[in-house]
């Protein structure tokens, strides 16, 4: 279930009926909410921010515009909605969502019913290589509960005072769960050529029919196999792809709009912002200032 894209404004709202469990990397981020969280250092080792377990209802609604590193929920059991390329889209049990950083984040909880779910949060910032690529699905299928149970077990340690060991030993389980997810293309050669091709020549007409073509299989058969791992059909993971390459041209180059939109097929700039807008949650050159807001090396400011 998709639902369109109207006011999405900044929110925090748990509600009476939300209960949650954290364990966080450092006493840092002083919010009410994390607070009661136990401290385990070894999540820093994996860049992770915090984890915990969630049992959510309604009025729940977290919105970040500018969530500032990737974020991972697995669904254990009922249903509510996560924010996804500017769209909320139904999330139920055996599903998951990654959703990487520096973009529009959101999940709420639709009904009084009982959602429960688990969730890793990283601070890419520190890592060696984001733990979300291009590729990595949005939206798929996820056995959660090993996941929850390490988060159980990682709370546990780190309440009853656990060693180092032990601890790390947890972080690697949840970490690992986690990195399982993120690569879709274990077993998918041809889908991987497929999309290696698209970010190499971005400029390009990539219809379903030249897509279909490159992966030598049905054009249905492409949409299902693109679905099922990746949470998009395939032209919404080429709009994808084009603003995750915009992104990085924005945060990492002085560029003007004009020359972004051609790099990204586009045939000018008006509706290469008003995609972007939608894909992400904010403008271009809004974008550009949040970014540099938070990196101070960041290039100066080209204009729109």
């Amino acid at each position: 279930m998709t639902h369109k894209h109207t006011d999405i404004r900044e929110k925090h709202i748990l509600g009476p009926d939300t209960r949650l469990q954290v364990v966080r990397a450092n006493d840092q981020d002083e919010r009410d909410w994390l607070r009661p969280g136990p401290i385990c250092p070894e999540l820093e080792e994996r860049q992770i921010t915090h984890c915990g377990i969630m049992n959510a209802a309604k009025p729940l609604e977290i919105v970040r515009h500018q969530q500032g590193g990737t974020y991972f929920m697995s669904c254990l059991e009922g249903k509510g909605e996560v924010l996804i390329d500017g769209l909320w889209r139904q999330v139920s049990g055996g599903q998951a969502c990654m959703q990487p950083p520096f973009i529009q984040n959101g999940f709420r909880a639709k009904t009084k019913k009982p959602w429960r779910f688990c969730w890793v949060r990283y601070e890419d910032g520190k890592a060696d290589a984001p733990i979300a690529s291009p590729h990595s699905p949005v939206l798929g299928d996820f056995h959660g509960t090993p996941l929850c149970h390490a988060i159980e077990g990682l709370m546990a340690e780190t309440t009853l005072g656990g060693s180092a060991i032990a601890m790390r030993r947890w972080v690697n389980l949840i970490h690992g769960y986690v990195t399982h997810f993120a690569d879709p293309f274990r077993s998918q050669d041809r889908l991987q050529a497929v999309w290696q091709a698209v970010q190499h020549d971005l400029r390009g007409d990539w219809s379903l029919e030249r897509l279909a073509g490159a992966a030598e299989m049905s054009k249905e058969h492409l949409r299902r196999l693109t679905t099922q791992s990746l949470g998009r059909t395939p032209v919404q993971h080429v709009t994808h792809l084009r603003m995750h390459y915009a992104a990085n041209l924005l945060a990492t180059t002085s560029l003007g709009l004009a020359e972004i939109a051609a790099q990204t097929a586009f045939s000018n700039p008006f509706s290469f912002s008003n995609t972007f807008l939608r894909w992400t949650g904010c403008r271009p050159s809004e974008y550009r200032r949040r970014y540099q807001s938070a990196d101070s090396a960041a290039v100066p400011l080209a204009e729109d």
